[in-house]
């Protein structure tokens, strides 16, 4: 009796490895397909510093948010995204927000 409760055991154990490890390869590959800040950056031809002193902010506080320690408020994100030339739901995105259930523009 004993015996099989191990052996249910260890199955179940064997089991739970497999769900963790395909779930982690499902959130690996949804992490993939969306662009980092420092990704988007490099993208536009240009680096953190030239993009700190382009839109008036410190080098300090970009790179606060391209390591994802600190968010931008909502009038810095518009002045990120205009000088990146991409959309407040891709910068979203790339800060690691999640933005499901908000509608695309049309």
């Amino acid at each position: 009796m004993l015996f099989l409760s191990i052996n249910t055991l260890v199955s179940f154990w064997h089991l739970v490895n497999i769900i963790v490890l395909i779930a982690s390869k499902m959130i690996n590959n949804k992490t993939q397909d969306v662009p980092t800040l420092k990704a988007l950056i490099s993208a536009a031809n240009t680096n953190q510093r030239e993009l700190s002193n382009r839109i008036g902010l410190s080098e300090r506080t970009l790179n606060d948010w391209v390591a994802g320690k600190k968010i931008p408020r909502l009038d810095n994100a518009l002045i990120i995204a205009k000088e990146l030339k991409v959309s407040l739901k891709t910068l979203s995105l790339s800060l690691g927000l999640d933005v499901s259930g908000i509608p695309d523009d049309e």
